[in-house]
């Protein structure tokens, strides 16, 4: 009410991927024992082309809505095969992740309105300061309600905080 968080904006989009029955068995004791995914699964997952044009095709058909995207990759293939596709379309992003040099200044230039879309893998959910963020693409599964909460509340800060009044939250699940 006081304007200090965006209203939310929750759109779930169906990627029509099922990758169950490529779960190996190791994979799946995996799964059961830490609850997140291995890493063998998340390079299937995030190799997907079928699902990475979904991804790809919600921002393109929605991108005046959208506006300011933050998205969250699930791994360092994942975020460079996004912002590889996303820069064909002529979309004005950048992509950071552990180890790569210029990380602040893409994030400045985010910041700065240089950039419509930033993709990220695990740098963007704490610490971070884009208030004017409209819209958070969650392409990456958890378990972790803690992470979940950082990755939204990255684009929650309403307009008494210097942000905007709503945010669009865009969910893909297989």
């Amino acid at each position: 009410a006081k304007g200090i968080l965006a209203d939310p904006c929750c759109n779930r989009v169906h990627t029509g991927e099922n990758f169950e029955p490529e779960i190996s068995e190791d994979e799946e004791r995996l799964i059961k024992r830490y609850k997140e995914l291995p890493e063998s699964l998340v390079s299937k997952i995030a190799s997907s082309h079928k699902r990475n044009q979904v991804i790809l095709k919600e921002y393109l058909e929605n991108k005046e809505k959208y506006g300011k995207t933050l998205i969250f990759a699930m791994n360092v293939v994942h975020c460079r095969l996004l912002y590889e596709e996303l820069k064909k379309h002529g979309v004005r992003c950048g992509h950071i992740y552990s180890g790569k040099e210029d990380n602040n200044k893409i994030i400045d230039d985010f910041k700065n309105n240089k950039l419509d879309v930033l993709i990220n893998v695990n740098i963007m959910t704490e610490g971070s300061d884009v208030p004017d963020i409209q819209t958070v693409f969650l392409t990456r599964p958890t378990q972790s309600e803690g992470l979940l909460m950082q990755m939204i509340g990255r684009g929650m800060r309403g307009k008494y905080s210097g942000g905007t009044e709503t945010v669009n939250i865009v969910d893909f699940y297989d």
